[in-house]
């Protein structure tokens, strides 16, 4: 569980290094949940390979291409050249808008790994309250509310559930 957490926090740094997905891979083959999955969103996976700066980035190229172009129309360049410049780079910037502001909701998401043996997953922020599933060390879920003692976690699978803070680590 702790060594997932320390390589899912390098991944945010770096997303695209092979060896701290190799190593995830690795920890991963370790753990007794193997079979919790869930869907994948391929555009998801594709906007985790972009670091935040790196997005930052290009949106800044798109927009100010777009700005130029928006220029050149201003001062009465014509052209098609300019008309169909100017089409692509509004498309593109609008696509880059909403790239960004999902990259945004991605990092904003927090996410969590057990590092605790074993955890009785609960219906609610209570020991009292009856245990729904049972996940193991090294599970990953996002989390998606809390108390000051227990969070509300989301598996891969779907499954919801209640787990104390002391048993995870969020990245």
């Amino acid at each position: 569980g702790p060594s997932i957490h320390r390589y899912r926090v390098a991944q945010k740094l770096s997303p695209r290094d092979s060896d701290i997905s190799t190593n995830i891979k690795l920890a991963k083959e370790t753990i007794v949940d193997k079979n919790i999955v869930g869907q994948i969103n391929e555009f998801t996976v594709l906007l985790s390979k972009l670091t935040f700066n790196e997005a930052t980035v290009i949106l800044i190229i798109v927009a100010s291409m777009f700005n130029a172009c928006l220029f050149f129309a201003l001062r009465g360049v014509k052209g098609e050249l300019i008309k169909n410049a100017f089409g692509i780079l509004l498309g593109l910037t609008i696509l880059c808008l909403i790239c960004f502001g999902l990259k945004l909701t991605l990092n904003g998401d927090k996410q969590g790994v057990l590092i605790s043996q074993k955890i009785n997953v609960k219906a609610g922020p209570n020991e009292t309250l009856s245990t729904l599933f049972v996940i193991h060390e090294g599970t990953e879920f996002s989390v998606s509310d809390n108390t000051s003692t227990w969070s509300e976690i989301k598996l891969p699978n779907g499954f919801t559930g209640w787990v104390p803070n002391t048993s995870f680590l969020s990245f």
